[in-house]
């Protein structure tokens, strides 16, 4: 068996692995959830880019607030072309964590004070 062949199959089954774990993983939500939630604690996911649309879906906000979010310096602006995007890694930790300095939304507001 030449050096080559030898490469060649080796290749062939990181690839045949590479396919199953993929389908595993397509397979099995809870799985899915698992592996993105360590990318993210890792920082090895990819930083996607949102549009605010998608951003505004994900935090169950209107766009409005992404674009208020964005004009008080809490999500970093990205531009692509003439289209606005923010980071997804970005969004996540404004949602886990908004800081003490955010804006209270009316709900709190009342909750503060009335009671």
């Amino acid at each position: 068996m030449s050096a080559g062949t030898s490469i060649e199959s080796g290749l062939f089954a990181v690839r045949a692995i590479a396919s199953a774990v993929v389908d595993l993983v397509k397979s099995e939500p809870a799985l899915r959830a698992e592996l993105q939630r360590a990318l993210v604690a890792t920082g090895t996911a990819r930083d996607e880019m949102l549009t605010t649309r998608e951003a505004a879906d994900i935090a169950r906000v209107a766009v409005g607030s992404i674009r208020r979010w964005v004009r008080q310096g809490r999500l970093q602006r990205h531009r692509v072309g003439r289209t606005l995007r923010v980071s997804r890694a970005e969004l996540e930790r404004l949602l886990r964590d908004p800081g003490p300095d955010r804006e209270l939304t009316p709900e709190e507001q009342a909750d503060r004070d009335f009671r």
